[in-house]
């Protein structure tokens, strides 16, 4: 630039010296410099609150006749479309669901989150390896005309004139650590948008775990930024090797923060305990506590990232359905307790024993899909005398939740169940969390924890499709067994 005559030398010692003098008064200022939490965040989230203020927990059931509204919106085609005759079914089977209220299935109770929450004003997004079809087939939120490929998308037409980009639906190619990355970035920008990167299987977050570990596990530690970002990870062991089974719940279980031998405040009205743990990590079994999740991300006053163990064979699972009033806030229904209709931490039996079962046995303790199992092989023995209960949160640990159902049985030995391998899953994290609780209680100590599930293994999952049904067989049938289980039980 000096030869071109762009610039002088003084030209030159002028920018030096003005950076060189920027530089050291900034210096200067950071040696008494407190940082506040307020100071690297845009408008969008002026209002939201640290951990050090108090936030109330909100509702996020929906009025009825919205959920009726959206419903029939998101599962109307034009009248000239002509769908594939499978997504055509899958659409007409959606509908029914809608007019009857009955039998929502996992892709509706999504689909019905996103509706809502469009119809209030928030954006949705969601990327991921074909997160449009969804891996399963069992989403299809984006389908084509088998005659002139054009495509529609149902949840661009929730509302009136919608602005096409309220939605946004997009496969990605597979760079898990890029496009994570973005989506974190995105997420952080604007708080009042839901937005989701799903795996196509939950072991392909591996290629993104960087991201997981200097970003947002510990962004709001590090940098006081607060991020809602939603990861799905399908999990669940269905016999189909290795690499298809194991979305590594342990992972983001270890790098959670909360402390496994205090319980913290848990009156309502003080609870600030999911304020205070870096994430949440759940593995929710049911449509609507999967809708009230995803609600809750936007319905508070502040933002966490959400960790979800997505299902695989749940998506199609005769039972793992909901009726639409559990999605509505009508007070009075059995989805409907004196907080209102929000997401379950923790799904009590469904035998609906009463505030005391001294008859009760056993309590077996697990989380995800391994519920229906356990409970299927319950009808098949009818051991009554069995409560099973789902841990839907695992982290930030319900600990009140947990006592309740600790006294509710007070001579029930206590199980956790899984079918991850011992080293693998929940059992390390929730190990010392329910000892903690059963202590306080007087209900016992670690040493009367029993662990039902697969053996230490440095493979998450068998590659033989046989082998998988012998060892998920026989954990389930142990949990159940009519035998006292007086020592940890491996597979």
């Amino acid at each position: 630039m000096l030869e071109s005559g762009q610039v002088t030398d003084d030209d030159i010692g002028n920018i030096s010296q003005k950076v060189s003098t920027i530089l050291n008064e900034e210096f200067l200022a950071s040696k008494d410099y407190v940082p506040k939490r307020r100071d690297w965040l845009s408008a969008y989230w002026t209002g939201f609150k640290s951990p050090e203020q108090i936030s109330r927990v909100r509702n996020t059931g929906v009025k009825p006749e919205i959920l009726k509204n959206v419903g029939k919106a998101i599962t109307t085609l034009p009248d000239n479309f002509k769908p594939h005759r499978a997504v055509k079914k899958v659409y007409e089977q959606r509908a029914q669901m809608i007019e009857t209220g009955e039998g929502l299935d996992w892709a509706m109770g999504e689909a019905l989150a996103f509706a809502t929450l469009l119809v209030e004003g928030n954006h949705v997004r969601l990327s991921g390896q074909d997160v449009e079809r969804g891996t399963f087939s069992h989403r299809h939120s984006v389908i084509h005309d088998q005659e002139t490929g054009e495509q529609y998308c149902p949840l661009d037409h929730v509302i009136i004139n919608q602005n096409e980009e309220m939605f946004t639906v997009s496969n990605s190619s597979l760079s898990e650590f890029g496009v994570l990355g973005f989506e974190l970035g995105y997420s952080m920008e604007n708080p009042n948008s839901l937005v989701m990167w799903e795996a196509q299987f939950g072991d392909f977050a591996n290629g993104a775990q960087v991201i997981f570990d200097q970003f947002i596990s510990s962004g709001e530690a590090k940098w006081l930024r607060q991020t809602g970002l939603v990861v799905l990870l399908p999990h669940g062991y269905d016999g189909q090797g290795p690499e298809h089974s194991s979305a590594r719940l342990e992972r983001y279980l270890q790098m959670s923060d909360d402390n496994p031998f205090v319980i913290p405040e848990m009156d309502t009205t003080l609870r600030k305990q999911i304020q205070e743990c870096n994430w949440q990590v759940v593995n929710v079994t049911t449509p609507a506590n999967y809708f009230h999740v995803l609600r809750r991300q936007i319905h508070r006053e502040f933002r966490k990232p959400l960790i979800v163990m997505s299902p695989k064979n749940l998506l199609r699972h005769k039972d793992c359905k909901s009726n639409l009033s559990e999605f509505d806030d009508v007070q009075g229904h059995p989805g409907f307790d004196k907080q209102g209709t929000r997401f379950k931490r923790l799904i009590k039996d469904q035998n609906m024993h009463s505030d005391l079962e001294e008859g009760i046995r056993r309590l077996v303790l697990c989380s995800g899909k391994v519920y229906y199992e356990l409970d299927d092989e319950r009808k098949k023995n009818n051991a009554t005398d069995v409560a099973i209960c789902r841990v839907e949160q695992l982290c930030p640990f319900p600990y009140d939740l947990i006592q309740r159902e600790l006294k509710r049985y007070p001579n029930a030995e206590i199980v956790w169940c899984q079918e991850e391998p011992m080293n693998m899953g929940a059992y390390n994290y929730i190990a010392p969390r329910l000892a903690t609780a059963m202590t306080a209680l007087g209900r016992g100590t670690f040493d009367d924890i029993r662990y039902i599930g697969r053996a230490p293994s440095a493979s998450t999952a068998t590659g033989f499709y046989s082998v998988h049904v012998k060892e998920q067989t026989e954990l389930v049938q142990k949990a159940i067994q009519p035998e006292p289980i007086k020592t940890n039980t491996t597979i």
